[in-house]
């Protein structure tokens, strides 16, 4: 009918794999990025914020701990935190840029085409700092994110684990400025500083990843 279309009450219901609060995150991520990127789906809830049970408890799908009154669970601040393919916003380069924040990603452009890509994840980090990281990634997937330089920078400061040795390919403004090679950690977080030119103003960065790394914050300087 040509009408916007109000997604309500959805979740992960038909038996995630066993005690697995990740699987949930994991549909979530898949289903959000779907309903962001689709141009008729106007708004979504998820079913359902706060319920009987251990938030580790089948159906493993509650936003908010019922014990601790307005604590989210690992699920919750993964929902809270998702992006909304915000392409208006630009975050500073003054400030740590956080996973979570892309506006675009390679999945949203598929599914956008009409077609569907796996997404990149977004899951409770596993570093000893900050709180959620991007993964999931193979098969040159990417994510872009709109910044405003505030200054001429030259480099980019990437926190990142590498769970195979990978190629990270970085554009800006739709031209592809440099390759990168990202050796495997051995599960291990570490920071690798990448030469990236960039002149002060708005700038859409790209990062594209052949191989399978997970990120958790980058920073340019």
């Amino acid at each position: 009918y040509g009408l916007p279309v109000w997604m309500t009450e959805f979740c992960c219901w038909d038996k995630p794999a066993p005690g697995s609060v990740q699987a949930q995150i994991d549909y979530m991520n898949e289903a959000l990025v779907m309903l962001e990127a689709d141009p008729v789906v106007e708004r979504y809830a998820w079913f359902i914020p706060r319920a009987s049970g251990a938030v580790t408890s089948y159906p493993y799908m509650q936003l908010l701990s019922k014990d601790n009154i307005g604590e989210l669970s690992p699920q919750g601040e993964v929902y809270a935190a998702l992006t909304s393919l915000d392409t208006e916003t630009r975050l500073p380069s003054s400030a740590p840029i956080l996973p979570n924040t892309y506006s675009n990603c390679s999945a949203a452009e598929s599914i956008r085409e009409g077609s569907y890509e796996a997404v990149p994840y977004l899951r409770p980090t596993t570093d000893n700092a900050g709180t959620l990281m991007l993964t999931n990634f193979s098969g040159d997937k990417w994510v872009e994110y709109q910044v405003e330089v505030v200054q001429p920078s030259t480099q980019l400061c990437l926190r990142y684990v590498g769970i195979t040795g990978s190629k990270l390919t970085i554009s800006v403004d739709g031209t592809k400025q440099s390759e990168h090679q990202l050796p495997w950690t051995d599960s291990k977080w570490d920071t690798i500083e990448l030469g990236l030119s960039l002149t002060q103003g708005r700038h859409r960065i790209r990062l594209q990843v052949s191989g399978n790394i997970s990120m958790n914050w980058m920073i340019i300087r």
